[in-house]
C-alpha cells in the first residue's frame, strides 16, 4: 500500500480493497503518480475513503488539459507544433472581426488533435495559419523547429511540400488524371524520379489497400474511394503532419466511419502527427485529444 490510501481510514481502505477485489482476472495498481498508472485501461478516484469516480484512462488525458500536461511532462514527448500568442483578423477599423483570439497550443508528435467548433468559430483559420496559406496578424509559430510565420512565399511553398500532407472536404482530386496521376503530384512537385515515383505509389496504394484503384479515373471512383485515394496522395511524401479539414463532410456516415479509422491506422502505423478539424464530435472522437474552439478562443 503507498501513499496514494496512506491518510484513509483503515477500516474503509479495507472495504474498498474487499469490494474491488470481486472482479475476478482484473488487475488493480494503486498509485498517486499518472505516470505509474499511464498503462491501465480505467481509473478509479478514490476520494475521503469513498470512489469518487471512474474514467477510462484515455478520457482522462483526451478531456482534462490538467492531467494532459502531467502525462506530457512524464513521457517526455516532443511538442512537433507550438504555437504561442496568435491573433489573427479581418477587415479595420469598425468592420474588424477578430477571428483568433491570443491562441496557445501545443501538439506533439505523432498525436492525433481534433479541433471543434462551430462554422465561423476560427478552427479553419488556425488550420490555415499552421499551413502557411494564412498569415496572422502577430504571434509565434513554430513546426518541427521552423518559424513559419515568418518563411517567405518560396520558403513557405518549400515547407508545405517538405512537411504537411492535406486531406480536404472536397477531395481536391484532380479529374482529368487517373488515382496514380493524383497520388503522384507530391512526388512530381519535389522533382522525384519516376522509377522511385512508381515504387512508392505502390507501396502506399498496398497499405492502404487501395491497388484495385490505381489505373480508374478519379470520376470513376465513390466519394469514399476518392477520400482514402486523397489520404494516400497526402501520405506519399512522408509529411510530419497532416492536415485534415472536415474531411468527413462529403461522406456517408458508412463511408465517414471507414475513413476516420484509415486515418487513426495511418496516424498510429506512421506515427504521422494528424490535425483535423472537424464540427462532428463522433469524428472528433478519434482524436488523442479535442480542442474546442469558441469565438476565437480555446475553451478550458
Amino acid at each position: 500500500m503507498d501513499e496514494a490510501t496512506s491518510n484513509l481510514d483503515a477500516e474503509k481502505e479495507s472495504t474498498i480493497y474487499k469490494n474491488l477485489e470481486q472482479f475476478e482476472g482484473i488487475k488493480f495498481i494503486v498509485a498517486h503518480r499518472i505516470s505509474t498508472i499511464k498503462n491501465s485501461d480505467s481509473i478509479i478516484f478514490i476520494s475521503y475513503g469513498e470512489i469518487s469516480s471512474i474514467c477510462k484512462y484515455d478520457n482522462l488525458i483526451k478531456y482534462n488539459p490538467k492531467y494532459r500536461e502531467l502525462y506530457e511532462e512524464v513521457i517526455s514527448v516532443e511538442k512537433i507544433i507550438k504555437i504561442k500568442n496568435l491573433y489573427k483578423s479581418y477587415g479595420k477599423g469598425l468592420i474588424k472581426n477578430e477571428v483568433l483570439k491570443d491562441i496557445d497550443l501545443n501538439i506533439n508528435e505523432g498525436e492525433f488533435v481534433s479541433i471543434m467548433g462551430k462554422s465561423g468559430s476560427g478552427k479553419s483559420t488556425l488550420l490555415n495559419i499552421i499551413a502557411t496559406i494564412e498569415k496572422p496578424d502577430k504571434g509565434q509559430i513554430v513546426i518541427d523547429g521552423n518559424n513559419i510565420e515568418k518563411l517567405s512565399l518560396k520558403k513557405a511553398n518549400d515547407f508545405r511540400r517538405e512537411y504537411l500532407g492535406f486531406i480536404f472536404q472536397d477531395f481536391k482530386l484532380i479529374e482529368s488524371m487517373n488515382v496514380k496521376e493524383n497520388i503522384a503530384v507530391p512526388l512530381l512537385l519535389k522533382n522525384e524520379k519516376p522509377n522511385t515515383i512508381n515504387q512508392k505509389i505502390d507501396n502506399i496504394l498496398k497499405k492502404l489497400n487501395i491497388e484495385y484503384l490505381k489505373d480508374k479515373n478519379s470520376y470513376e471512383i465513390s466519394g469514399g474511394e476518392k477520400q482514402r485515394v486523397a489520404c494516400a496522395r497526402a501520405l506519399i511524401g512522408s509529411p510530419k503532419i497532416i492536415l485534415a479539414d472536415e474531411p468527413t463532410g462529403a461522406l456517408d456516415s458508412n463511408s465517414a466511419e471507414n475513413l476516420m479509422n484509415l486515418i487513426k491506422d495511418i496516424n498510429k502505423k506512421f506515427n504521422t502527427t494528424v490535425l483535423l478539424v472537424t464540427h462532428d464530435k463522433n469524428v472528433a472522437e478519434y482524436g488523442d485529444r479535442i480542442i474546442t474552439i469558441k469565438d476565437g478562443e480555446i475553451e478550458g
